[in-house]
Order: structure tokens, then sequence, then C-alpha cells
């Protein structure tokens, strides 16, 4: 009986020393996590978060400035030459008197890239600020006043957060052009393979996003920073870096993120109409005849199908660019035979199909390439769909502005004329774009029956910038210059060297002309 009794006791015994070294464990786990938060709740009674804008005293009185700081938190490092912002459209007064408040969400073509983002460039030119003086100058009830809270790099899951952030400047509309940055964002040259996790799934991104706007983590971000220089980097291996991430057309990655672009869409959204806020939403527009970036070929091919591959590719590279079409195409279509992904191959058939004077074939195959192109840097062929899609489904404004740029091409492509590299406008481009939008603005929120009415040339706007066409010719010009990321990524298609190479060089013959003309009118000679 004792000895039943002392067995007992000491499974009892047993039992409760586990149970306590379950607790110490758990307590152990949650110790640091308790402190954590304490710390954490401590330091945001004394500390102030970043906000999309600043408060400034200009002249006696408050200004609201866009925040360098705030958009900073998204990157994880940054190169020391880029500028991620705006440099118009940038202030606001704190308090707005009958004013119609404007903020235009996106990425570097919101921004303006390449005219509006470095301030020395003397061409601040972007979509928003075209914009506001196009409504201003229709004589609306309301004075107009639009923000341009552009950013490089961003993506959708960004750009969740940012409006979220501005709902306490009294925003009055937001229009949003989002899509060409889904699948790298603002890290895309920190990015890697093993970071593929945060695209794909949207409750890590979001945990992450949580923790990087944690006290603990900024204080260890900056302490790193000045000690090892964290958060800086002087260039970067784009070889290196494109060889390790390109992405596939048919990637899991693609399919997942589809799905998160179509939610981040939608929870942006009905978090503007929760405010009460309007949205319009726009397609985004691509250069469909800028070349591929970088093409991959079938995981399946065999080596000798491979190399049968390479000598029809090479023959219809040559027939080309000896102008005969005809034979061309029947070395690309044998090579497509053999293997259908690879995108510089549909890009060299889309050329020789519109030597042919078969466009309508001919833009199937630019689109086709754009789609294969392995390193995405333009929205792929679901983006746009899902924006009139999402527009739709939540009832809300849609500005197409893909179909409007292929309506004013005579092509039956986004207008090549208005479009300076892969996606970005040129300067013409941003105002077209402006006046689009305006319309659209116009007709939906101050009635069916108004529109733009007064339409000013894109020439008096730089005048009154003070904008002159030398200076968008030297930036078009810098496109092609050794150290452009552009150029860089050029490695992999000498084509988009010499695209770049062309820009280049009519940007040079345009300022020769004026350069020419201005000495002709004070009787000099060069």
């Amino acid at each position: 009986m004792l000895s039943r009794k002392k067995n007992l006791h000491k499974r009892l015994d047993e039992t409760i020393s586990r149970k306590k070294q379950w607790f110490f464990r758990i307590l152990l786990v949650l110790m640091p996590i308790v402190l954590w938060i304490a710390i954490e709740l401590s330091l945001s009674l004394i500390l102030k978060s970043e906000k999309p804008f600043r408060l400034i005293e200009t002249e006696g009185s408050e200004t609201y400035l866009i925040n360098q700081s705030y958009f900073d938190q998204f990157f994880l490092y940054q190169l020391p030459q880029m500028n991620n912002l705006s440099v118009s459209n940038i202030r606001m007064p704190v308090h707005k008197e009958n004013t119609l408040r404007i903020f235009c969400l996106g990425g570097s073509t919101t921004l303006g890239y390449p005219y509006n983002n470095i301030l020395d460039y003397g061409c601040p030119v972007s979509f928003p600020r075209f914009m506001e003086n196009i409504l201003n100058d229709q004589k609306l009830p309301q004075k107009v006043e639009v923000m341009n809270l552009g950013c490089n790099a961003l993506s959708s899951r960004e750009i969740k957060r940012v409006l979220r952030d501005v709902m306490d400047f009294s925003p009055d509309v937001f229009v949003i052009y989002t899509g060409h940055n889904e699948f790298f964002g603002p890290n895309e040259f920190a990015i890697s393979k093993s970071k593929q996790f945060l695209l794909t799934h949207r409750w890590a991104a979001d945990v992450f996003d949580l923790l990087r706007q944690t006290w603990l983590y900024k204080g260890m971000r900056k302490l790193l920073k000045n000690l090892f220089g964290l958060g800086k980097r002087e260039k970067v291996d784009f070889k290196g870096w494109s060889e390790n991430n390109f992405v596939p057309f048919d990637s899991k990655l693609e399919k997942r993120l589809q799905n998160n672009y179509r939610k981040n869409l939608i929870t942006l959204i009905k978090s503007a109409q929760k405010s009460r806020v309007p949205v319009f939403l726009s397609t985004v527009v691509s250069n469909w005849m800028f070349p591929p970036f970088m093409s991959v070929h079938s995981k399946q091919l065999p080596e000798n199908e491979l190399a049968q591959w390479n000598i029809q590719f090479q023959e219809g590279k040559r027939w080309l660019q000896e102008k005969d079409w005809r034979k061309a195409l029947q070395f690309f279509t044998a090579a497509e035979i053999i293997d259908s992904l690879y995108a510089d191959l549909h890009f060299q058939k889309a050329k020789a199909l519109r030597e042919g004077g078969d466009m309508d074939r001919a833009i199937a195959y630019f689109k086709r390439a754009v789609e294969l192109d392995a390193l995405p840097f333009r929205a792929r062929s679901w983006i746009n769909p899902i924006i009139r899609s999402v527009s739709k489904e939540l009832n809300i404004p849609l500005i197409d502005l893909e179909k409007q740029f292929i309506n004013l091409s005579k092509q039956g492509i986004p207008d090549p004329d208005l479009l300076l590299e892969h996606l970005h406008p040129n300067v013409k481009g941003y105002y077209q774009m402006a006046e689009l939008i305006a319309d659209c603005i116009i007709s939906q929120y101050f009635g069916t029956n108004s529109k733009v009415r007064l339409i000013r040339p894109l020439e008096f706007y730089l005048q009154e910038y003070n904008i002159h066409q030398l200076s968008i010719d030297k930036i078009e010009y810098d496109l092609c210059l050794k150290g452009n990321y552009l150029e860089r990524l050029s490695l992999f298609n000498p084509e988009v060297r010499e695209f770049l190479f062309n820009v280049c060089t009519r940007a040079y013959e345009d300022a020769v002309r004026i350069r020419d003309e201005y000495l002709k009118s004070q009787g000099e000679q060069w």
C-alpha cells in the first residue's frame, strides 16, 4: 500500500514537474515578446511614426510637404543616385477652402519618371502636374489641388498602405495607376527567389510590413546603417540578379500574383469607399514595340532541338535584316514549332509580319513577346483585365488609358510616339494621360454633361513651367548612358540597347536642331 502511494506521489511530482517545465518554457518565449510590446508601446507614446506628409512653415503659414522618410521605409536599400519621389505637386496648405484635393497614387509613371524625379534636370513633368493645370483651366466650381504621391517601384502591396495612411490629410478623390511593379516592387534589385514567399503570400507580406513599422526594426536598421552602411548600395550586379530572378511565363509565382493583385486592388478601393472618397482606377500602358529584356527556352527542350532552333532563329534574323520578310517568316515559324516560349522569337516574327503589312498578326506577336519576357518590368496581359473587372465589380469609374492610347495610334497598338521606352510615357504622353484623366474626372465627378472644354497646347504648359526642350532632350539622351538601369538590363538582348541608342540619337539630333536654329536666328555660325 505504501509502495503504491509512493509511486502515485512520484508520478504526481513528475506531472507537476513537467507542467512547470512547460510553464517556464512558455514564459521564456513570452517574456521577450511582452518586453518588446512594452517597449513598442512606450516608444509610441514618446515618438511619432512617419506619415506621408510632414508639417512645415513657409512664410508664416503651415504647409504639408510629402515626406521622403515615409517612402524610404518601403526600400531595404537605396541607390545613392536615385530619387524616388516627385519634385512637383508635393506641397499643399493645411487648411483647404472650396478646394477639390486629388491624390494620385502609383509607381514611377505617376511620379513622372524620368523627367520629374531629379530637381537639377529642370524638367518637372508628370501627368498629375498637367492634370492640375488642365482642371483649373476649366473654371470649375472648386479650385483643384493635385498631389503627386507616386514613388518609384511601388506595387499594389505598398499602395494599399499609402492610401490608408493619407486618409488623415483630407483627400477628395483618388487616382490610382498601378500594375507594372507586381513582380519585383520597391526592392526589385534586392529580391531573390528565397524571398518569393513574401510575394506569393499576402499575409506574410502584411506581417513583414507590420514588423518593418515597429520601433525595434527601425532602430536596428538605423544602427546597422550607421555602423556598417546597411541600406546603401553603390551598384547592382544586374547580370547576376537577372539570371537568378527571371520569371518564366508559366511559373507558380505568376498565378499567385494574379490573385494577390486582384485582392490588393479590392482592398485599397474598399478602404477609400469606407471613408467615402471616390476612386478613379486606370489601366496601365506598355510599349509593345519595345524588345523583351530576357528570353528563356522551354525547360523540356533537348540539346539537339535547341541547336536546330538556333539555326532557324538566326537564319530568320538574317533574312529580316536583309529585308526579305517572307523568308524570315518561314524560318521563324520553323523555330516556333520547335519552341514557342522564347520571347524574342515572337518579337522578331512580329517585326517580319509588320514589314509584310499583316499588322493584325504582328500585334498578336508583339503582345505575346511582352507576355513571355522573363524580366516582367512591363505589366503582363492579365493586369488590365483585372483592373477592368474590379472597376466593374465595385462600380467605380474606369480610366481606360490603354484603350485610349491604342485609339490615338493608327497601328492598333498603344501609340509608340507617346512612349519613351518600355512603359514610361514621354512628355507628350504624360500630357495626353493628364488630358484623358481630367476629362474622366470632370464627367464623373461634376456631371455627365461636363467635359474638358479648354485644351491648351502642350507648349503652353511647358512655357508656363519654364521648361526648355533642351532639358527634355538632355534627360532622354541620358537614358542610354552607361550606368542607367535600362542600359544595364540590355545585357541579355542587344536590341534593348539599340532601342535606347535610337532614343539617345533622336534627342541629340533635336538638341543640334535647336542649337542651329538659335544660331541662325542670331546670324551666327557654329
